[in-house]
């Protein structure tokens, strides 16, 4: 093997295990942003300090055995492995919890912002404000009542036909 592909290989090798240490903010819909929350950011992972989200979140940490606990919300719990990798690190700061398994506890899911430094933990049934729909792309269904008797209708109940949303609002 030839000393430039050894290189390239420890460059690939060194990329996939850097991680950035710092501080996001993270936003629910309709709840105040969470600021300053200790992360670690590595590759498409984020990991978010539960001691800093717990009380705010309404999550709680729950000891299982030395190697697993449980990150709930009421009665549901989701199994984090702490030896593992992609489930959660410990640094100076405590522990850090991948935050796909905490939206799961919180009935949502997680979606980072790289940009804005901002996780966002939108419930399942909801669309993200900013998400895009391109040319060709189903739009998500959603219900408003008609004009002219006032009669709940989906928008699925217009497939296949032309629509104009004309939508306004003044504050």
């Amino acid at each position: 093997m030839s000393y430039l592909a050894i290189a390239g290989v420890l460059a690939i090798l060194t990329y996939s295990t850097t991680a950035a240490h710092g501080a996001i903010s993270i936003y629910m819909p309709g709840e105040e942003d969470i600021s300053d929350v200790k992360a670690i950011i590595e590759d498409e992972s984020v990991f978010i300090s539960i001691d800093d989200v717990s009380e705010r979140l309404s999550v709680t940490a729950k000891k299982i055995t030395d190697e697993m606990i449980g990150i709930c919300k009421d009665e549901l719990c989701i199994l984090v492995q702490l030896g593992s990798v992609k489930d959660a690190r410990r640094d100076a700061d405590g522990l850090l919890i991948n935050a796909d398994l905490i939206a799961q506890a919180l009935g949502s899911k997680a979606e980072w912002l790289i940009s804005g430094k901002v996780l966002r933990f939108v419930p399942e049934d909801q669309v993200a404000l900013d998400t895009v729909i391109k040319t060709g792309d189903v739009v998500p269904d959603f219900v408003l009542p008609s004009i002219t008797d006032g009669k709940m209708v989906p928008l699925s109940s217009f497939r296949g036909k032309r629509v104009l949303l004309f939508l306004w609002a003044s504050w």
